[in-house]
């Protein structure tokens, strides 16, 4: 993919990033509204949720904006990181709502109070149909950036799910305990979901290999290019989820630079087209006498 259509890509994105904003901040206002004259913990932890949407999905589009901008003398890769950022603070943020979530549902356990279940049923219907719509704008995007700020609209959605159900079987049966019941289960779905993607942030972050790449593979793969002598000091890592970059140093047969051109093209093109590797560093070594000489 060019740079222009990675920002092409990168614009699509925010355009649906802007609209997800927009939505999501009419489900807050309408869920804490309801959620308050409903008495409903539930709905009140769903509207604090979808305020984490809010923050998770305008920190995803300003991280969008900052990695389209180009490269220059003090940032050379770019600001593709910053997406990562954006990602391992969504992460932690969902952890932290969700441990709020636990301590206020273990408390209306102890002694549930009364919940208006209609009302609570209204409301959360509504919030979940718009939080398909906007996980569905926004779903099938690789940046871990984006996948985040998807995380926090799914789990959304499957939290009004829960809440619709907590409220039927309020309404029906006067079961008031199933609120903060209901309330537990979302925070611990939440909990799930963002410990994965604060792993896979710091694991990008700690620049570890790309999951999908095994360097003695890639060593035995550069092995295989005639001309080739050794493969040492190879070095792969993720400057963000959907861009990989590597250096190594290649002991060739001592000849003429110029006739490694066509080598060294071949074994940069197998790395992008094979491994999705789009930045790599070759640094060659001649091999003269039984001895490696840079």
């Amino acid at each position: 993919m060019t740079a222009n259509q990675q920002n092409e890509h990168k614009q699509d994105i925010g355009k649906s990033l802007r609209l997800a904003i927009s939505i999501s901040l009419s489900i807050l206002i309408m869920e804490f509204v309801g959620g308050y004259f409903s008495n409903s913990l539930s709905l009140l932890s769903d509207s604090g949720h979808v305020f984490l949407d809010i923050f998770a999905l305008t920190l995803s589009y300003y991280a969008i904006c900052l990695a389209m901008r180009p490269a220059t003398d003090q940032a050379t890769y770019g600001l593709h990181r910053a997406e990562v950022l954006a990602a391992l603070i969504n992460g932690i943020t969902l952890l932290v709502v969700a441990s709020i979530i636990i301590y206020f549902a273990y408390q209306r356990l102890l002694d549930p109070p009364p919940v208006q279940g209609t009302l609570m049923f209204i409301i959360a219907i509504i919030g979940l149909f718009a939080n398909l719509y906007v996980a569905y704008r926004i779903h099938g995007y690789k940046s871990l950036n984006v996948r985040s700020a998807y995380l926090h609209v799914l789990s959304d959605s499957l939290s009004s799910v829960a809440v619709v159900v907590g409220a039927i079987v309020i309404q029906s049966m006067q079961i008031y305990w199933v609120d903060p019941v209901i309330s537990f289960i979302i925070a611990i779905f939440i909990i799930f979901g963002s410990a994965r993607i604060v792993n896979e942030s710091a694991y990008i972050l700690l620049e570890k290999v790309p999951k999908h790449i095994s360097p003695d593979r890639l060593t035995k793969e550069i092995e295989n290019v005639d001309g080739v002598r050794d493969v040492h000091d190879l070095h792969v890592w993720s400057i963000c989820s959907n861009m990989h970059a590597m250096s190594v140093h290649i002991v060739i047969d001592d000849y003429m630079i110029s006739q490694s051109e066509g080598m060294l093209r071949s074994i940069t093109d197998y790395l992008k087209n094979k491994h999705g590797i789009e930045h790599t560093t070759i640094q060659i070594e001649r091999e003269h006498c039984g001895h490696k000489n840079a």
